[in-house]
């Protein structure tokens, strides 16, 4: 009787793993089909953020005001981001500031045109500004171009610059912009010296009155600064560049002309824009006896701007007391006029002077 029992009750224990086991390869032939099925989804890429395939996007983006998307040619169309905070990085998971450096290696060089600029004209009138930028640059900076066609690409150079660089779209795919999530109680004025450039520019490419304005959450264009300056003195010309100045792996930005030192008195070599040395309004403190002439005098010869230079290298090495400000006198622009410092015409001295960074941006004056 006692071995009868014990059969009875070992069959409901079989009956029961049967079910536990048969439960279990299930389970495991699922997880198995749901792991090759993310990994066949995994295989066709990441989709970048901010990128949807939804048209109601670009109306959304254009109401909240946020940098968006510059459109490419037809074929190469995209859509808007959406101002949906899941379509953008998190403020956890935003990648770390830039390491700011002067070099920017990430500016494509493209292949050399033998035409580059016909080739870049084509390019820009299709709408592809980025290559049209890239072809031009490379044939400037490499010295590839005529006199003529270096003066033709710099002009072109400096309008599509005022585009990509200096409006408020963003261009996703050029390396030297980005769009930054203010964080709450962050200050313009932070995020614009993480980023090598001034608060006024940052202001000015994103339509912001002032620095006060702007809000936590707010998505805002950023450039990768700083700039630097090269001042050709034969041309009277400064051209502004991203990247070390006027080398390989730079970008050019734009040029301003300007006046210079009589009788030749402005140091050639390397300089930095002082630290702790620019202003606006600017008093003038005269270095012949005039005395000290007030930032609204209309007499004051530095235009109410000024921005000091220290010499670093060659024969400006160590020299103080010179640098870069406005005039009173705009017919002295392209002339040997001044005591030894560049100056520029009113309007051209106010967007350098947002442009160039105390301790930062480098100046190189030569022949």
């Amino acid at each position: 009787m006692a071995r009868n029992h014990h059969t009875r009750i070992s069959r409901p224990l079989i009956a029961a793993l049967g079910v536990v086991v048969a439960i279990g390869l299930t389970l495991y032939i699922h997880n198995i089909k749901k792991a090759r099925a993310t990994e066949a989804r995994a295989s066709d890429g990441p989709v970048a953020a901010g990128v949807s395939d939804v048209n109601p996007a670009v109306s959304q983006s254009a109401q909240s005001g946020a940098p968006t998307d510059h459109a490419t040619p037809p074929a190469q169309t995209r859509v808007l981001p959406t101002t949906n905070p899941s379509a953008h990085p998190s403020p956890t998971t935003r990648p770390a500031s830039p390491t700011l450096t002067n070099s920017l290696t990430a500016v494509p060089t493209g292949p050399v045109s033998a035409q580059p600029l016909a080739d870049a004209k084509t390019k820009k009138d299709a709408g592809d500004l980025l290559g049209a930028r890239t072809l031009l640059n490379s044939a400037l900076v490499d010295g590839h171009l005529s006199p003529t066609d270096a003066q033709a690409a710099r002009q072109s150079l400096g309008e599509i610059n005022d585009t990509v660089l200096f409006s408020k779209t963003r261009f996703k795919d050029d390396t030297l912009q980005d769009g930054y999530q203010v964080q709450s109680g962050e200050r313009l004025a932070r995020i614009a010296d993480r980023y090598g450039v001034t608060w006024e520019l940052l202001c000015k490419i994103n339509g912001l009155p002032d620095a006060r304005k702007v809000r936590a959450n707010q998505w805002i264009k950023v450039i990768h600064g700083p700039f630097h300056a090269v001042v050709t003195k034969s041309a009277f010309r400064l051209d502004l560049y991203l990247g070390s100045p006027g080398e390989a792996g730079s970008l050019y930005v734009r040029s301003f002309p300007v006046g210079l030192g009589k009788d030749n008195s402005t140091p050639t070599g390397s300089w930095i824009v002082q630290q702790g040395n620019k202003a606006h309004p600017a008093t003038y403190y005269s270095p012949r006896g005039e005395g000290v002439i007030e930032a609204n005098d209309p007499k004051n010869p530095l235009g109410g701007y000024w921005m000091g230079l220290q010499g670093v290298g060659g024969e400006a090495a160590d020299k103080h007391s010179y640098g870069i400000h406005g005039t009173i006198e705009p017919d002295s622009i392209g002339k040997q006029a001044s005591m030894g410092c560049i100056r520029l015409r009113h309007e051209d001295i106010a967007d350098l002077f947002d442009l160039l960074v105390e301790g930062k941006s480098k100046v190189v004056i030569k022949d």
